[in-house]
């Protein structure tokens, strides 16, 4: 099976460097075009179906992503952004944002998931992944730590080993892999 993991488009607190995590914030303008630019650069692929996080910013994604087409779209819990708990609504300058991304790291804001919880959920659901066709996942910056992990893992890879941050993938990013 080809996974075609995408990062939503861009919300305005991605412009101010704020961290969303939960917040449900929509794409802006400019979030429509990165998704509109990736539609037409998935408009070949025939998805079997499409995994989506809950969250407005993602479902706005996928929606232009398959408009047109005939695919199942499934709201997938385990594909929501971390929950960042008291960092929420921060820039990344105002904590350890590399820290906060280490599994290995104890988490220091109050009521977040941490790492290690947040990568076993996001793996666990990819872990059912599989059989043949081509599924869409639509989600956030955070978890496509957890998916290029997964990949990695696969013995396929991007991004360095180790700096968590540097995997987060830019908005409108597709990131192909197989399973």
């Amino acid at each position: 099976m080809d996974v075609y993991f995408v990062r939503h488009g861009q919300t305005d607190w991605n412009i101010t460097w704020k961290i969303q995590g939960r917040t449900d914030i929509p794409i802006n303008a400019c979030g429509r075009a990165q998704a509109e630019k990736m539609a037409t650069q998935l408009a070949d692929v025939p998805f079997e179906k499409a995994y989506v996080s809950p969250l407005t910013r993602a479902q706005q994604t996928a929606r232009i992503l398959l408009a047109g087409r005939n695919v199942p779209v499934y709201t997938q819990p385990a594909l929501i952004e971390r929950d960042f708990g008291s960092f929420e609504g921060l820039r990344k300058e105002q904590f350890d944002f590399e820290a906060f991304w280490h599994p290995e790291v104890p988490c220091a804001a109050q009521n977040a998931e941490t790492a290690g919880e947040f990568y076993a959920r996001v793996q666990a659901f990819l872990r059912t992944l599989g059989g043949p066709g081509a599924v869409l996942l639509v989600a956030h910056g955070g978890v496509s730590i957890p998916v290029q992990m997964f990949a990695r893992n696969l013995g396929q890879s991007l991004g360095p080993d180790g700096v968590y941050t540097d995997m987060i993938l830019p908005h409108g990013t597709i990131f192909r892999f197989s399973v």
